[in-house]
């Protein structure tokens, strides 16, 4: 991979971060009011769910941002974090932030750890 590359991934990826880091709005949702009505304390709390969840989607994000910008600076992006290949240019520009191959991120989606390195 090229400097350029590694240099329009990082701009990428920081204005990814930038945009997520920076959304507003998420954590007005989660406040806890009362309210008399029953069905509408219900779908507040459903409300709040949701929030948690989008909220917790994003410094999942933020952190595999993060993480990626960290490979970049030490030299190791573009490479699968368990068998060290490289990862194809088509899902770096799809998925930025990609920390395997898709070989190893369907096991990693299959058993919900990430693989155990193969190479020495």
């Amino acid at each position: 991979m090229t400097r350029t590359q590694f240099n329009l991934y990082k701009k990428t990826l920081d204005s990814k971060s930038a945009t997520l880091y920076n959304r507003p709005g998420f954590r007005d949702e989660i406040t806890v009011e009362r309210v008399p009505d029953t069905l509408e304390a219900i779908r507040d709390a459903e409300d709040r769910y949701v929030a948690i969840r989008k909220l917790d989607q994003r410094a999942t994000e933020l952190a595999e941002i993060r993480t990626a910008l960290d490979r970049i600076a030490e030299g190791s992006y573009g490479r699968c974090l368990a068998c060290e290949a490289a990862i194809p240019v088509k899902r770096l520009n799809a998925v930025p932030w990609a920390a395997h191959c898709v070989k190893c991120q369907e096991s990693v989606d299959r058993s919900g750890q990430s693989p155990v390195s193969t190479a020495a």
